[in-house]
């Protein structure tokens, strides 16, 4: 099955892509799909969850690739981290919680700017947290697939490892003691809320044996 990801993000691109393959499912970036140089529209994501944005990107996509007579089937992710010592925030917003424009690097200073006046004790350090992934799959012939990964963990406020990317470096998995970026960092591919979700859209799609084809 050839899939195109709604996004420009390589670093969600090539986790799915190692997700997927090895049940014969070829991720694609826009380019491939539509040609050198071309991207897709952009989508405004203002729905206050994840699953109504992940939807407007899979529509949206869906509709540009068949406007050009394109059979594809398209996924798209929707994303975040939610802390619970800020009520679940940044949540839909933590692509751009240092700003409209923000670096990774800007995020992780709002969310530690955020969370240091929250820092009562040393205990403290460490907040429980969770990345969210949100996927929707539309198939060429039209029906869609909507799956949620979750991964639990904690935020720590120094940035530790230099792998993977956007708060990869401050979220600590499960009881592990390392970050995502520390293991990513060592050529460890760590189950991730994303991988989760494609675990689950591989079910959806009866396709959980063909691994072994």
């Amino acid at each position: 099955m050839r899939v195109l990801f709604a996004s420009s993000n390589r670093g969600k691109l090539l986790e799915l892509k190692v997700a997927l393959e090895p049940y014969h499912i070829e991720i694609l970036g826009p380019e491939e799909v539509l040609g050198a140089g071309q991207a897709l529209p952009e989508v405004d994501e203002d729905s206050p969850d994840y699953e109504g944005n992940a939807l407007k990107k899979a529509r949206s996509a869906a509709r540009h690739c068949a406007a050009r007579g394109i059979k594809v089937s398209v996924l798209a992710d929707d994303s975040g981290l939610e802390v619970d010592a800020l009520g679940g925030a940044p949540g839909v917003l933590s692509a751009r919680f240092g700003g409209v424009n923000a670096s990774a690097a800007d995020n992780r200073a709002a969310l530690r700017s955020a969370l240091s006046p929250k820092q009562v004790s040393a205990a403290s350090v460490r907040f429980p947290a969770r990345f969210v992934c949100l996927l929707v799959l539309i198939q060429s012939h039209g029906s869609e697939i909507i799956v949620r990964g979750l991964l639990e963990g904690a935020i720590h406020l120094e940035d530790r490892g230099s792998g993977g990317f956007g708060y990869d470096p401050m979220f600590e998995v499960g009881n592990t003691g390392k970050t995502l970026a520390e293991l990513k960092q060592h050529g460890i591919e760590p189950q991730t809320h994303r991988t989760i979700a494609a675990a689950l859209l591989v079910e959806k799609l009866g396709l959980a044996s063909a691994a072994a084809v």
